[in-house]
């Protein structure tokens, strides 16, 4: 539920709030401490590249979805 203007923000979302996730999820068990930044950087777009695909996919979707619904409601009603 967003405005037309911010649905971009969705739209860029999926890959930030993944990152976010998995460098937390690294940082609390510890499993990048031995790694390098960079080298947990690539791992990590590699290995997270199938969620962000996923994510971005569905938000699309979602946002195709509506624009259609939003454009069939403006034709009923005669707008």
């Amino acid at each position: 539920m967003c405005s037309r203007a911010g649905a971009w923000w969705v739209l860029c979302a999926p890959p930030l709030v993944l990152m976010a996730v998995t460098v937390v999820t690294e940082q609390v068990t510890g499993v990048s401490a031995h790694r390098v930044l960079t080298t947990s950087a690539v791992h990590w777009g590699i290995d997270a590249f199938p969620a962000m695909a996923g994510a971005e996919l569905a938000v699309i979707a979602v946002l195709v979805v509506r624009m259609i619904r939003s454009q069939r409601s403006r034709r009923g009603s005669g707008a």
